[in-house]
C-alpha cells in the first residue's frame, strides 16, 4: 500500500492526525510505525488521513513531512549524524560496535544511513553539518551541555548510554538499578551473605567532578567526561544498599578502588577475617583480572569466590572462564534511535522521553551456592 501526497501542510502534528480519525495519539503513533498491535482496518484508515494531513505514507508506514526528500526516490529517509569527540577510542569498543550495528540495521530497513563526523569544538558542530540533509543526531557519549542544547537547536536528539542527564532531549539508556538489584537477588538466593561490589576508578578522571566537566569546554575536562562512564552504576549500587530489598538481608559493601592498584585491593580483601563470598565489578576486564589474581594466589572460582561483572556476553569467555555477566542490550538501544528521532520529527511539541531498557544475566560458571557463611 502506498499513496503519494500531493497538498501537504508542514505544522501538521500527531495530534492533529489522531483528532481527524477520532483516536489516541498512542494508537495513531503505532499505526504510523507499522507496529503489529493495530489492527489493518484501523490502520490503513490512519494511513489515509495521515496522508491527506501531510504525511509521506509509503510501504505501510509514514513519517512526518520533514523526511520527505525532492523526489520519490528519497521518500521515507532518515539520515543521522553522530558527532564524537576522539572518534577512534569512542567507535572501538564493543559496546559502540553493537551499539551502531543495531542503529544501521534498523535505518538499512528505513533506507536511511548514518554519518559518524569527529567533533573537538562547539563551532565543528556546525561544520559537521554543512551540505548535509539530515534529521537529528545521535550521541554515544558524554559531551558538555553548551554542546547538546546547540545541537537541540539544530535537530532532535537522542542520547544513547548509561545515564540520562539532559534536559529537552530524548535518551535511552539501560536500566542500572534494575540490573543491580538482578545481580544482588541472584547472589542472596545462592546463599550469598557476603557481596562486595567492587567500584573502579580510571585514573584520568578520578578526581573530577561529573558536574564541573558537563559545564566545560576545555578540551581536557571534555576528555575525562567521555570515559566517565560508571557513575550511573555505582549510584545504582549505593541506592540498592538503602533499599529494603530481599537481598538487602544479605551484607552487602561497596568499596571504590584505582584501576591500577587492583591487586593491592584484592590482598586487602584476602586478609578480611570475614570475607565476601562474591565481587561484583563494573566492566570485564577487571573482573578477569580479579579471577586471574585470585588463580595465582591459590583461591578458586567459584568454590572460593564468585565473580559477576558488567558488560556483553561477547566479553564473558576467556581460557577456562565463561564469566558470569549482566549482559547490557547495546543493539536494542541502536535499533531504537530511529523511532524516538521519528516521533520527535512527527511532533515537535511532544515532551522527550527516557527508555530505560533491561540488562540480562548470563549466568556463566564464576558463580555458586553457597550452603552456609
Amino acid at each position: 500500500m502506498s499513496y503519494l501526497n500531493t497538498q501537504s501542510d508542514s505544522r501538521t502534528t500527531l495530534r492533529d492526525v489522531a483528532q481527524a480519525v477520532g483516536l489516541s495519539e498512542i494508537t495513531v503513533s503505532r499505526a504510523l510505525r507499522g507496529m503489529a498491535s493495530v489492527n489493518e482496518q484501523t490502520r490503513r484508515r490512519i494511513l489515509a488521513v495521515a496522508n491527506k494531513k501531510g504525511y509521506c505514507v509509503a510501504q505501510g508506514l509514514a513519517m512526518p513531512r520533514g523526511l520527505r526528500g525532492a523526489g520519490k526516490s528519497q521518500m521515507h529517509r532518515l539520515r543521522l549524524i553522530m558527532p564524537v569527540f576522539g572518534e577512534e577510542e569512542v567507535l572501538s569498543s564493543d559496546f559502540s560496535v553493537l551499539f551502531i550495528e543495531g542503529l544501521r540495521e534498523r535505518l538499512d530497513q528505513l533506507g536511511g544511513s548514518l554519518s559518524i563526523v569527529e567533533v573537538h569544538s562547539v563551532g565543528d558542530l556546525h561544520k559537521c553539518t554543512r551540505g548535509i540533509r539530515f534529521h537529528g543526531f545521535v550521541l554515544r557519549q558524554l559531551l558538555p551541555v553548551a554542546w547538546v542544547e546547540q545541537l537541540a537547536r539544530m535537530g532532535p536528539v537522542v542520547t544513547a548510554g548509561s545515564a540520562d542527564l539532559y534536559e529537552g532531549v530524548s535518551s535511552i539508556s539501560h536500566n542500572e538499578r534494575r540490573a543491580a538489584s538482578s545481580i544482588a537477588t541472584y547472589l542472596a538466593r545462592l546463599g550469598h551473605k557476603r557481596i562486595l561490589w567492587l567500584g573502579v576508578l580510571g585514573g584520568q578522571n578520578r578526581h573530577r567532578p561529573l558536574k564541573d566537566a558537563m559545564n566545560s569546554n576545555r578540551t581536557e575536562d571534555i576528555e575525562a567526561l567521555t570515559v566517565a562512564n560508571h557513575g550511573a552504576r555505582y549510584a545504582a549500587w549505593h541506592e540498592l544498599s538503602l533499599c529494603n530489598r530481599p537481598a538487602s538481608q544479605s551484607e552487602q559493601e561497596y568499596f571504590n578502588c584505582i584501576e591500577d592498584s587492583s591487586e593491592k585491593v584484592l590482598n586487602m580483601i584476602l586478609r578480611r577475617k570475614n570475607k565476601p563470598s562474591a565481587l561484583v565489578l563494573p566492566e570485564t576486564a577487571s573482573a578477569h583480572n580479579i579471577i586471574r589474581n585470585l588463580r595465582d594466589k591459590g583461591y578458586r572460582v567459584p568454590e572460593d569466590f564468585s565473580v559477576v561483572a558488567y558488560g556483553l556476553k561477547s566479553q564473558a569467555g576467556r581460557a577456562n572462564t565463561e564469566l558470569a555477566i549482566m549482559d547490557l542490550p547495546m543493539k536494542r538501544m541502536g535499533d531504537l534511535v530511529p523511532e524516538l528521532i521519528s516521533r520527535q520529527l512527527a511532533d515537535p511539541s511532544a515532551l522527550p522521553i527516557s527508555i530505560q531498557l533491561e540488562a540480562t544475566l548470563h549466568k556463566g560458571n564464576t558463580v555458586m551456592e553457597v550452603k552456609e557463611q
